[in-house]
């Protein structure tokens, strides 16, 4: 009885022995060197995947539709998928070149001069391009569940990121971040993905198909939207553009003004033009970024992708690419009918940057201002390419591009036609041409 007793006791020494083993040395007795502290075991960290990457959004769909994954492209943020005009990039922006200025007409006790120039009109910012037009909305809409991040959080921003923000922001600080959005996706999700990219996403999407520890088998369809497969001038050119559109009033010719009054229009141009800086602003920065210098089609980072690169059955890979280089317009509101009751008609004086001898493919060769139609083409995994006459911004709140994206996703069929910038728009905005003597007529209405 004795003997059992201390076996019983030896057996649950060893049990209390072992269990002290596998929790580490008893805080009491072990400490770190040259610390007071008792040593207190770290709990196991979780996969990266248990955690959401910065600025994450999310928003379940229906059961049985694609789950999308939104991957914004350089310099930009899940703003621009989310609400466009909030972004810094893009607030500014003159985006409904395609609308004319309305005529106008009054009274005046001064007569007025048949062909003078009453103001200088600089296209307006596209009403469509705010959340209620954004391709989160839409998708939303349609019952898909849409994931979004971004890669760089210093560039949520509505303000010009500060310098230290844009150099940071090159494809190996950007493409890790978009790992772990997909492996997040995928857990919290069972449906298939769909990688819907715009810009230097696509390239991100295209490294994203080679790795061999995410759930690539879940992915069944990519999307790029004005991807440059195959390099961006703007790698090797962004000095010789910042030049280019330095000056756009050297652009514009107004011989077709009476001799009497050219002095007196040309005083309107630089109120114009300072309208048209921040955009320009914007263009200098964003070809001058060294995440823009990797976009070399001859550079390391393409050559990295090609050698890995390879179809993948089963998976539908569409692109789209642009053919407006276009920005802005301004215009001429010009005396059509002289005297005391004048009337006046718009005349186009510059269409931006298209009229100022850029030394870019992406402006002369038809491109969408950053990317050439032919760089948005990947003819060695696509299964379809559309076209459309927009710039490399517009893409993003079309909405004959985004029905077309669901459609695609969906498998119904291809609807036909471009996606054409302004084609949507069903009423004018409320214009306040009421005849007021303006020197610059800009903004959003």
């Amino acid at each position: 009885m004795v003997k059992h007793m201390n076996l019983t006791r030896c057996a649950v020494a060893v049990v209390v022995m072992s269990l002290a083993a596998f929790a580490g040395p008893p805080p009491s007795i072990v400490a770190p060197p040259g610390q007071s502290k008792p040593w207190v075991p770290e709990p196991p960290k979780p996969p990266k995947s248990a955690f959401p990457p910065s600025g994450w959004k999310f928003k379940r769909g229906e059961p049985g539709k694609p789950a999308i994954l939104l991957i914004h492209g350089l310099a930009a943020s899940s703003g621009h998928w989310t609400s466009p005009a909030e972004t810094w990039s893009i607030k500014n922006g003159h985006y409904k070149h395609w609308k004319e200025p309305k005529n106008q007409s009054g009274k005046s006790t001064i007569p007025k001069i048949e062909g003078g120039v009453r103001s200088i009109v600089l296209s307006k910012v596209d009403k469509h391009a705010d959340e209620e037009g954004s391709f989160w909305n839409y998708l939303v809409g349609q019952g898909f569940t849409v994931a979004t991040w971004n890669q760089i959080p210093c560039m949520d921003t509505s303000d010009m990121p500060s310098q230290k923000c844009l150099d940071s922001d090159v494809f190996d600080t950007a493409y890790p971040t978009a790992k772990e959005a997909l492996a997040f996706l995928a857990g919290s999700t069972t449906e298939d993905i769909a990688l819907v990219a715009h810009s230097r996403g696509g390239l991100i999407a295209r490294k994203l198909l080679q790795e061999k520890d995410l759930p690539i088998a879940r992915v069944k369809w990519v999307v790029t939207l004005h991807t440059p497969h195959h390099g961006s001038s703007m790698a090797s050119k962004g000095n010789q553009f910042q030049k280019a559109i330095a000056k756009p009033g050297d652009a514009i010719e107004m011989g077709w003004v009476p001799s009497a009054l050219r002095d007196a229009a040309k005083k309107l141009l630089p109120d114009a033009g300072s309208k048209l800086s921040k955009t320009i602003d914007v263009l200098v920065v964003l070809t001058g970024l060294a995440g823009a210098k990797e976009l070399d089609a001859n550079g390391k980072l393409y050559k990295d992708i090609e050698a890995r690169e390879k179809k993948i059955p089963g998976l539908k890979f569409y692109t789209f690419g642009g053919t407006s280089p276009r920005l802005a317009k301004l215009w001429a509101r010009v005396y059509s009918d002289g005297g005391q009751n004048w009337k006046t008609r718009p005349r186009e004086l510059l269409d931006f940057p298209a009229d100022m001898k850029v030394p870019f493919d992406e402006v002369k060769k038809g491109g969408d201002l950053l990317v050439t139609h032919a760089s948005s083409k990947l003819e060695s995994l696509e299964d379809e390419h559309f076209t459309n006459s927009l710039n490399h911004a517009e893409v993003l709140w079309n909405k004959k591009v985004q029905k077309k994206v669901a459609a695609l996703l969906l498998a119904a069929p291809a609807e036909a036609g471009e996606a054409t910038a302004g084609e949507d728009d069903q009423e004018d905005d409320a214009d306040d041409d009421t005849g007021n003597d303006d020197a610059v007529d800009a903004g959003a209405r």
